[in-house]
């Protein structure tokens, strides 16, 4: 299927300038970014004849993102940042700050792109796109008679003994080290940002850390887990999804206490042209939004975009209904809590020091 884009999208955006013949879009890769080729990129480019190119180091694009500002030598024109990285970029004025209705297109029946998204989900300097989870699955191979099911069963290695692969970060594992010692979501960062809070969160990280296999590329992760190097793992939902279903691999998702993020365009300062506006507004369309959650398990961020794909949420190349391995899907939201980019770009420093010293040792 060349173009899953519906038509009356395509129509609406039939004027698009062609004065600027390619964009710079710094973004994710992996199984994130085909689908942002096949359900955005590539439709948005038959439409207007303005090329994408993409750059796939969204992780580590702050730092490059305040030299070219600083500079004056911007090559960037839009980014997929993290959260606490926008959170910072948006503070220090790097990236355009624009009114939600203006830049960004109606539901189809004509609700105001402010009404139409979720509430939690707008910022200043964002565009939102979909709700994406980081969660931990196991191999079925090494638990043939039922696996870990909750987060404290992952840092248990007795019950459930193994190698965990990990993401080398601090963020999400000191989070899951408290929920593990029985520290209740809603109150994890208040903990976390205590000294005494820190303790028991690597108190916890101790028990497994002689077990632990660090990844810092999710197609790593997903390669270890899929292959028995590790029992267990972290990785992103759309990646374990796609492992499972697509791969045929002994994958089985763990949704206990699954940590979402919401994935938001930004613009960067001064690069706010006509075709990256269009860029923009066509991307996060109700139709695109609706259309990539079908090629890959993320959930949209507009209510319409929910709407267009309830009760037909049929990934187009297999027939495979995606609806529960949606993370906003009611039983997996059961125990989930957001990624609070706010308070890692306030505490980040701190703990994150901490970390590389825990690391060390």
């Amino acid at each position: 299927m060349k173009n899953i884009v519906a038509a009356g999208v395509l129509t609406a955006f039939s004027t698009l300038s062609v004065a600027q013949d390619s964009i710079n879009v710094v973004t994710y890769g992996g199984s994130w970014l085909k689908a942002q080729e096949r359900a955005m990129f590539q439709p948005f480019t038959e439409n207007s004849g303005v090329k994408v190119q993409t750059i796939p180091n969204s992780q580590y694009a702050l730092g490059a993102l305040r030299t070219q500002v600083e500079s004056g030598n911007v090559k960037w024109d839009v980014i997929n940042l993290r959260p606490e990285a926008i959170a910072q970029a948006c503070e220090e004025g790097l990236l355009e700050n624009f009114n939600v209705d203006e830049v960004l297109a109606p539901a189809p029946d004509g609700t105001p792109a402010s009404k139409d998204f979720f509430p939690e989900f707008l910022e200043p300097c964002g565009a939102p796109q979909i709700l994406y989870s980081i969660q931990f699955a196991y191999n079925q191979t090494a638990f043939p008679n039922g696996g870990p099911q909750t987060v404290a069963d992952v840092f248990d290695v007795e019950r459930f003994p193994g190698k965990r692969g990990l993401q080398k970060r601090a963020y999400n594992n000191l989070e899951w080290a408290l929920i593990a010692d029985g520290v209740h979501r809603s109150e994890v960062r208040d903990v976390l940002a205590t000294e005494e809070g820190l303790d028991r969160a690597f108190a916890q990280m101790d028990r497994i850390k002689d077990h632990i296999v660090w990844w810092d590329k999710a197609a790593t992760g997903i390669q270890q887990l899929a292959a028995g190097e590790v029992a267990i793992a972290s990785n992103y939902n759309g990646r374990l999804w796609t492992a499972n279903v697509i791969d045929s691999k002994p994958v089985n998702a763990i949704w206990d206490h699954q940590i979402y993020t919401v994935t938001d365009w930004v613009v960067v300062k001064g690069r706010m042209t006509p075709q990256v506006k269009d860029f923009i507004r066509f991307t996060t369309s109700p139709e695109a939004l609706a259309d990539i959650s079908k090629v890959i398990s993320y959930g949209p961020a507009r209510k319409s975009s929910v709407a267009m794909n309830k009760n037909n949420w049929i990934n187009p190349d297999n027939g495979h209904d995606m609806t529960s391995a949606m993370p906003t899907y009611a039983d997996n939201m059961a125990t989930a809590f957001g990624r609070d980019g706010a308070w890692w770009a306030e505490h980040g420093e701190r703990v994150n020091e901490r970390w590389e010293q825990w690391l060390l040792q």
